[in-house]
């Protein structure tokens, strides 16, 4: 089952009735298709839901490296650092000579 969308040139009998026509047959397929499809849908949903809790929301909290974090304040609130914390580290001498 090919579900892409081909367009054939129009002829000069075809009439804009007959392609909207045409159009909807096609979308109303689909969404048969989709409502045949509803298990695999919720599947899939609850594996993009998934993604987006543990793999994306996680990323905010990576912020506090580039940040000066007090343990008062929140996140936002803290002040940008930029790559201060990283000179710092690898400047230090002790981190050197480990």
């Amino acid at each position: 089952m090919d579900n892409s969308i081909e367009y054939e040139p129009l002829k000069e009998k075809t009439s804009i009735k007959t392609v909207l026509v045409k159009m909807m047959m096609k979308q109303r397929k689909n969404i048969a298709t989709l409502k045949n499809q509803k298990i695999l849908q919720i599947m899939a949903l609850c594996g993009v839901v998934w993604m987006i809790i543990f793999n994306f929301i996680p990323m905010y909290g990576i912020t506090i490296a580039f940040k000066d974090y007090k343990i008062i304040s929140t996140i936002s609130e803290a002040p940008w650092a930029g790559l201060k914390h990283f000179i710092e580290f690898f400047g230090d001498e002790k981190h050197l000579r480990n």
